[in-house]
Protein backbone atom coordinates (compact mmCIF):
# COMPACT_ATOMS: atom_id res chain seq x y z
CA UNK A 1 0.00 0.00 0.00
CA UNK A 2 2.94 2.52 0.51
CA UNK A 3 4.40 1.58 -2.57
CA UNK A 4 1.28 1.91 -4.44
CA UNK A 5 0.50 5.76 -2.87
CA UNK A 6 3.84 6.81 -3.25
CA UNK A 7 3.46 5.68 -7.27
CA UNK A 8 0.00 7.23 -7.11
CA UNK A 9 1.66 10.22 -5.62
CA UNK A 10 4.57 10.85 -8.08
CA UNK A 11 1.78 10.37 -11.05
CA UNK A 12 -0.40 13.13 -9.75
CA UNK A 13 2.29 15.57 -9.31
CA UNK A 14 3.74 14.43 -13.22
CA UNK A 15 0.14 15.04 -14.67
CA UNK A 16 0.05 18.57 -12.74
CA UNK A 17 3.30 19.64 -13.19
CA UNK A 18 4.29 22.60 -15.54
CA UNK A 19 7.56 23.24 -15.11
CA UNK A 20 8.71 21.21 -18.48
CA UNK A 21 6.20 23.20 -20.46
CA UNK A 22 7.52 26.11 -19.45
CA UNK A 23 11.28 24.89 -19.36
CA UNK A 24 10.82 23.89 -23.39
CA UNK A 25 8.86 27.16 -23.88
CA UNK A 26 11.68 28.91 -22.75
CA UNK A 27 14.28 26.95 -24.47
CA UNK A 28 12.56 27.32 -27.82
CA UNK A 29 11.97 31.31 -27.35
CA UNK A 30 16.24 31.17 -26.45
CA UNK A 31 15.83 32.04 -23.42
CA UNK A 32 18.42 29.56 -21.61
CA UNK A 33 18.32 31.31 -18.40
CA UNK A 34 14.43 30.88 -17.30
CA UNK A 35 14.93 27.39 -19.22
CA UNK A 36 17.25 26.18 -16.59
CA UNK A 37 15.44 27.43 -14.02
CA UNK A 38 12.49 25.25 -14.68
CA UNK A 39 14.35 22.50 -16.09
CA UNK A 40 16.28 22.60 -12.38
CA UNK A 41 12.68 22.13 -10.88
CA UNK A 42 11.83 20.02 -12.95
CA UNK A 43 14.47 17.62 -12.19
CA UNK A 44 13.91 18.38 -8.37
CA UNK A 45 9.90 17.41 -8.02
CA UNK A 46 9.83 14.54 -10.96
CA UNK A 47 13.34 13.34 -11.85
CA UNK A 48 14.33 11.25 -14.97
CA UNK A 49 15.52 10.93 -17.77
CA UNK A 50 14.32 14.13 -19.40
CA UNK A 51 15.07 17.12 -17.22
CA UNK A 52 18.24 16.52 -16.86
CA UNK A 53 18.97 15.61 -20.47
CA UNK A 54 17.49 18.85 -21.53
CA UNK A 55 20.20 20.77 -18.73
CA UNK A 56 22.84 19.66 -20.02
CA UNK A 57 22.08 20.67 -23.43
CA UNK A 58 21.04 24.22 -21.90
CA UNK A 59 24.43 24.23 -20.90
CA UNK A 60 26.14 22.96 -23.95
CA UNK A 61 24.32 25.30 -26.35
CA UNK A 62 23.50 28.80 -23.93
CA UNK A 63 27.03 29.65 -24.73
CA UNK A 64 28.76 27.23 -27.06
CA UNK A 65 31.84 27.51 -24.03
CA UNK A 66 33.43 23.74 -23.66
CA UNK A 67 33.88 24.82 -19.83
CA UNK A 68 30.34 24.56 -19.45
CA UNK A 69 30.85 20.67 -20.77
CA UNK A 70 31.76 18.70 -17.37
CA UNK A 71 28.56 20.22 -15.68
CA UNK A 72 26.43 18.85 -18.79
CA UNK A 73 28.16 15.71 -18.88
CA UNK A 74 27.25 14.83 -15.45
CA UNK A 75 23.56 15.38 -16.24
CA UNK A 76 24.20 13.57 -19.78
CA UNK A 77 25.34 10.06 -17.53
CA UNK A 78 22.32 10.69 -15.53
CA UNK A 79 19.87 10.73 -18.68
CA UNK A 80 21.69 7.88 -19.76
CA UNK A 81 21.12 5.31 -17.31
CA UNK A 82 24.97 4.86 -16.76
CA UNK A 83 26.54 2.96 -15.38
CA UNK A 84 25.30 0.75 -18.23
CA UNK A 85 26.38 -1.96 -19.24
CA UNK A 86 25.75 -2.96 -23.53
CA UNK A 87 24.14 -6.05 -24.76
CA UNK A 88 24.75 -7.67 -27.83
CA UNK A 89 24.50 -6.02 -30.46
CA UNK A 90 20.64 -5.93 -31.33
CA UNK A 91 18.52 -3.88 -29.32
CA UNK A 92 14.81 -4.34 -28.00
CA UNK A 93 12.15 -4.03 -30.65
CA UNK A 94 10.84 -0.81 -30.19
CA UNK A 95 8.80 2.22 -32.26
CA UNK A 96 10.86 3.57 -34.96
CA UNK A 97 9.94 5.68 -37.84
CA UNK A 98 12.00 5.46 -40.52
CA UNK A 99 10.03 8.18 -42.27
CA UNK A 100 11.33 10.15 -39.29
CA UNK A 101 13.57 8.55 -37.69
CA UNK A 102 14.76 11.22 -34.87
CA UNK A 103 11.00 11.04 -33.75
CA UNK A 104 10.77 8.50 -31.19
CA UNK A 105 14.62 7.99 -29.81
CA UNK A 106 14.31 8.43 -25.77
CA UNK A 107 16.13 11.06 -23.54
CA UNK A 108 18.42 8.38 -22.18
CA UNK A 109 19.35 7.44 -26.18
CA UNK A 110 19.40 10.89 -27.09
CA UNK A 111 21.79 11.56 -23.85
CA UNK A 112 24.11 8.98 -24.57
CA UNK A 113 24.71 9.75 -28.19
CA UNK A 114 25.18 13.06 -27.46
CA UNK A 115 28.02 11.76 -24.66
CA UNK A 116 29.72 9.95 -27.96
CA UNK A 117 30.03 12.69 -30.03
CA UNK A 118 31.29 15.45 -27.34
CA UNK A 119 34.06 12.04 -26.82
CA UNK A 120 34.39 11.43 -30.46
CA UNK A 121 35.69 15.01 -31.03
CA UNK A 122 37.04 16.40 -28.11
CA UNK A 123 34.66 18.89 -27.23
CA UNK A 124 35.15 19.94 -23.05
CA UNK A 125 36.34 16.17 -22.50
CA UNK A 126 39.30 14.24 -23.71
CA UNK A 127 39.25 13.66 -27.68
CA UNK A 128 38.49 9.63 -26.91
CA UNK A 129 36.99 7.28 -29.77
CA UNK A 130 36.99 4.45 -28.22
CA UNK A 131 34.53 5.85 -25.36
CA UNK A 132 32.69 7.45 -28.26
CA UNK A 133 31.98 3.77 -29.43
CA UNK A 134 30.86 2.96 -26.21
CA UNK A 135 28.58 5.56 -25.93
CA UNK A 136 27.41 5.41 -29.17
CA UNK A 137 26.71 1.44 -28.38
CA UNK A 138 25.04 2.17 -25.10
CA UNK A 139 22.61 4.91 -27.14
CA UNK A 140 21.93 2.06 -29.54
CA UNK A 141 20.88 -0.11 -26.52
CA UNK A 142 18.49 2.78 -25.19
CA UNK A 143 16.49 3.13 -28.65
CA UNK A 144 18.73 5.32 -30.90
CA UNK A 145 18.26 3.29 -33.66
CA UNK A 146 20.35 5.82 -35.76
CA UNK A 147 23.30 5.50 -33.64
CA UNK A 148 24.24 1.62 -35.31
CA UNK A 149 24.91 3.43 -38.42
CA UNK A 150 27.31 5.66 -36.67
CA UNK A 151 29.07 2.83 -35.02
CA UNK A 152 29.27 1.05 -38.36
CA UNK A 153 31.00 4.21 -39.90
CA UNK A 154 33.56 4.71 -37.00
CA UNK A 155 34.48 0.46 -37.60
CA UNK A 156 33.91 1.16 -41.34
CA UNK A 157 36.24 4.08 -41.93
CA UNK A 158 38.87 3.23 -38.44
CA UNK A 159 37.71 6.67 -37.02
CA UNK A 160 40.18 6.20 -34.10
CA UNK A 161 40.03 2.58 -33.60
CA UNK A 162 41.24 0.06 -36.14
CA UNK A 163 39.39 -0.69 -39.03
CA UNK A 164 37.07 -4.09 -39.00
CA UNK A 165 34.49 -3.94 -42.00
CA UNK A 166 32.83 -7.20 -40.65
CA UNK A 167 31.71 -5.20 -37.05
CA UNK A 168 31.07 -2.29 -39.40
CA UNK A 169 28.40 -4.55 -41.32
CA UNK A 170 26.83 -6.40 -38.69
CA UNK A 171 26.36 -2.43 -37.29
CA UNK A 172 24.56 -1.12 -40.05
CA UNK A 173 22.58 -3.78 -40.48
CA UNK A 174 20.98 -3.43 -37.34
CA UNK A 175 20.02 -0.04 -38.44
CA UNK A 176 19.12 -1.34 -41.97
CA UNK A 177 17.38 -3.91 -40.65
CA UNK A 178 14.85 -1.56 -38.88
CA UNK A 179 14.94 0.63 -42.62
CA UNK A 180 16.87 3.69 -41.78
CA UNK A 181 17.87 4.26 -45.09
CA UNK A 182 21.64 5.89 -44.58
CA UNK A 183 22.35 2.83 -43.12
CA UNK A 184 21.05 0.70 -46.11
CA UNK A 185 23.00 2.71 -48.56
CA UNK A 186 26.02 2.10 -46.40
CA UNK A 187 25.85 -1.37 -46.00
CA UNK A 188 25.28 -2.05 -49.65
CA UNK A 189 28.78 0.30 -50.54
CA UNK A 190 30.20 -2.32 -48.32
CA UNK A 191 28.75 -5.03 -50.36
CA UNK A 192 29.36 -3.20 -53.94
CA UNK A 193 33.05 -2.43 -53.44
CA UNK A 194 33.62 -5.91 -51.75
CA UNK A 195 34.86 -4.66 -48.34
CA UNK A 196 33.45 -7.47 -46.35
CA UNK A 197 34.12 -10.61 -49.04
CA UNK A 198 36.64 -11.72 -51.62
CA UNK A 199 34.91 -9.70 -54.19
CA UNK A 200 32.36 -7.53 -54.58
CA UNK A 201 28.67 -9.01 -54.55
CA UNK A 202 26.77 -5.85 -56.67
CA UNK A 203 23.31 -8.04 -56.12
CA UNK A 204 23.38 -7.78 -52.60
CA UNK A 205 24.21 -4.31 -52.90
CA UNK A 206 21.46 -3.46 -55.47
CA UNK A 207 19.25 -4.91 -52.81
CA UNK A 208 19.82 -3.01 -50.33
CA UNK A 209 20.27 -0.03 -52.56
CA UNK A 210 16.48 -1.06 -53.68
CA UNK A 211 15.48 -0.75 -50.39
CA UNK A 212 16.21 2.61 -49.37
CA UNK A 213 15.60 4.03 -52.70
CA UNK A 214 11.90 2.80 -51.27
CA UNK A 215 12.44 5.91 -49.11
CA UNK A 216 13.92 8.24 -51.81
CA UNK A 217 17.36 8.35 -50.63
CA UNK A 218 19.56 10.04 -52.77
CA UNK A 219 22.64 8.32 -52.37
CA UNK A 220 20.46 5.02 -52.70
CA UNK A 221 18.95 6.62 -55.98
CA UNK A 222 22.37 7.51 -57.42
CA UNK A 223 23.67 3.95 -56.95
CA UNK A 224 20.54 2.42 -58.94
CA UNK A 225 21.33 5.09 -62.06
CA UNK A 226 24.89 3.86 -61.70
CA UNK A 227 24.20 0.66 -61.82
CA UNK A 228 21.77 0.55 -65.02
CA UNK A 229 23.88 2.99 -66.38
CA UNK A 230 26.74 1.09 -66.41
CA UNK A 231 24.98 -2.59 -66.64
CA UNK A 232 26.53 -3.61 -63.44
CA UNK A 233 24.14 -6.34 -61.80
CA UNK A 234 21.55 -5.37 -64.14
CA UNK A 235 21.25 -5.05 -67.88
CA UNK A 236 22.05 -1.81 -69.09
CA UNK A 237 19.16 0.45 -69.16
CA UNK A 238 19.15 4.08 -70.15
CA UNK A 239 15.94 5.34 -69.94
CA UNK A 240 16.00 3.74 -66.48
CA UNK A 241 19.60 5.01 -65.23
CA UNK A 242 18.53 8.77 -66.48
CA UNK A 243 14.88 8.39 -64.79
CA UNK A 244 16.68 7.07 -61.50
CA UNK A 245 19.10 10.14 -62.19
CA UNK A 246 16.50 12.64 -61.74
CA UNK A 247 14.66 11.42 -58.22
CA UNK A 248 18.48 11.35 -57.16
CA UNK A 249 19.09 15.07 -58.77
CA UNK A 250 15.60 16.26 -56.77
CA UNK A 251 17.25 14.63 -53.56
CA UNK A 252 20.25 17.13 -54.02
CA UNK A 253 23.09 14.45 -55.35
CA UNK A 254 25.60 16.39 -57.25
CA UNK A 255 26.98 13.26 -58.66
CA UNK A 256 23.36 12.47 -60.30
CA UNK A 257 23.39 16.25 -61.56
CA UNK A 258 26.22 15.61 -63.28
CA UNK A 259 25.36 12.20 -64.56
CA UNK A 260 22.29 14.04 -66.41
CA UNK A 261 24.43 17.10 -67.67
CA UNK A 262 26.38 14.30 -69.96
CA UNK A 263 23.28 12.44 -71.12
CA UNK A 264 22.61 15.67 -72.52
CA UNK A 265 26.15 16.39 -73.90
CA UNK A 266 26.47 13.30 -75.07
CA UNK A 267 22.78 13.65 -76.59
CA UNK A 268 21.55 9.84 -75.64
CA UNK A 269 18.02 8.96 -74.82
CA UNK A 270 17.57 13.15 -75.22
CA UNK A 271 18.25 15.83 -77.03
CA UNK A 272 22.05 16.71 -77.55
CA UNK A 273 21.83 20.14 -75.92
CA UNK A 274 24.85 21.29 -74.59
CA UNK A 275 23.39 24.55 -73.00
CA UNK A 276 21.04 22.26 -70.49
CA UNK A 277 24.14 20.16 -70.03
CA UNK A 278 26.08 23.52 -68.62
CA UNK A 279 23.09 23.92 -66.46
CA UNK A 280 23.06 20.82 -64.74
CA UNK A 281 27.03 20.15 -64.39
Amino acid sequence: STDYAFAAGRAHIRRNDKTMAAGFSAYEAGDYALAQAMFEQADHKLGGSMPALMLARVLLERSGDPADAPEAVKYLKYASGAPYTPRPIAPRRMRFDPNNPYLDIPPAGEAAAILGKMHFVGYGVARDPEAAVKWFKIALQQGDVPAAKIVGDIYANGYGVPRDAKKAERYYRVAADYGFAPAQVALGDLYYYGDIGAAPDVETALTWYAKASGQRDAGALYALAHAYDAGEGVPRDAEKALSYYKLAALGGDPRARGAIGDYFYRGEIVERDPVTARKWF
